[in-house]
């Protein structure tokens, strides 16, 4: 059976040695991160540090793609009346097939499609 080094806990600072405490000065030396807000679309899609800069962050500066950043103002007008269009259109449809026209679904995207399937409509 192995020989373990008990855990001890850390013996207490006199007020007197708080001040040159070796804790104090690792402190010191930590560089504090900068928090952006924002982060461009190519540094999320990275999963790279943006430091936020605009029009054009420091990342994207040296590459050939364009530096944008994400729109956060919420859905267009055209978007907010398909997604209510495809809620109507399921609350309208039968508890037995609900269950199936969501199934089907999984893989689209396009809001226009979705609609068409859930109304039943084929789509091509």
């Amino acid at each position: 059976m192995p020989n373990y080094v008990p855990i001890t806990p850390k013996p207490a600072q006199d007020s007197h040695d708080a001040a040159s405490a070796p804790s104090e000065a690792v402190e010191n030396n930590k560089r504090r991160r900068i928090s952006v807000s924002v982060a461009c679309n190519a540094c999320r899609r990275k999963k790279t540090r943006c430091d936020g800069k605009r029009p054009v962050c420091s990342a994207c500066e040296h590459t050939p793609n364009s530096c944008t950043y994400r729109d956060d103002s919420g859905l267009s007008e055209e978007s907010q009346s398909l997604l209510q269009e495809i809620f109507r259109t399921l609350n309208a449809l039968p508890d037995d097939q609900i269950l199936e026209r969501v199934r089907s679904l999984k893989r689209e995207v396009d809001p226009l499609a979705i609609l068409a399937r859930l109304r039943g409509e084929g789509v091509t």
